[in-house]
């Protein structure tokens, strides 16, 4: 639908999808914004079903001009650890977790402080449910100081599930911080720091926040 759009529009230089979109940036009912930038939707409908028939999808030529300046950025050579800690965690995300762990062990078996293949092994077996060495595995990470936000919010979570009742300890709310610090975008890590103040029975005016 978007790739329809898109093309005609850019043929009859119009802006369907441009309009759509600043009809819902003005609070317009989603199905209205719709209807005014599209026309008749049911027409639409059919419209995207002979376009997807059709089977070639049409495509368009425009100049683009991108400058580089070589000399802003540097280079230096991966070593196989670390190249192999960045195969491993794609393979994770992949589903490909035997050979994510054949991978990720070679990284760490080349550098026991590798923190990304350390974190990347933690979610390999967060994913699995082995939650016992995932703890272990994400634990070695923020030790080794992780800057992955995944590690230390997934770190802090594990942590307070092993006794949700309990208090838990300054590491959590200090991993959950460190989560919050790496992306002030993730909203779990604000759940879980909300969390653990209540838990704690302090600092509630930080958890209503």
């Amino acid at each position: 639908l978007v790739h329809m759009l898109t093309v005609e529009g850019f043929q009859k230089k119009t802006y369907p999808l441009k309009d759509y979109l600043n009809n819902l940036q003005n609070k317009m009912d989603p199905v209205a914004a719709a209807a005014k930038a599209f026309g008749d939707l049911k027409q639409l409908q059919v419209e995207l079903v002979d376009y997807i028939r059709g089977g070639r999808f049409r495509y368009f030529y425009t100049k683009t001009q991108t400058e580089v300046d070589d000399s802003a950025y540097q280079l230096r050579e991966f070593s196989a650890g670390e190249a192999d800690a960045v195969r491993g965690d794609a393979m994770v995300y992949d589903g490909n977790y035997a050979g994510a762990r054949a991978t990720l062990a070679a990284a760490l078996q080349e550098d026991p402080q590798n923190a990304p293949a350390a974190e990347s092994m933690g979610f390999l077996e967060f994913q699995q449910k082995h939650l016992a060495e995932a703890k272990k595995w994400f634990t070695t990470a923020i030790r080794l100081n992780s800057r992955s936000y995944l590690a230390q919010y997934d770190y802090a979570t594990m942590r307070m599930e092993e006794s949700p009742e309990e208090r838990p300890g300054d590491d959590v709310g200090e991993s959950l911080r460190k989560a919050i610090a790496l992306n002030p975008d993730f909203a779990p890590a604000y759940n879980g720091l909300a969390r653990f103040d209540y838990l704690r029975g302090d600092n509630l005016e930080e958890a209503h926040m």
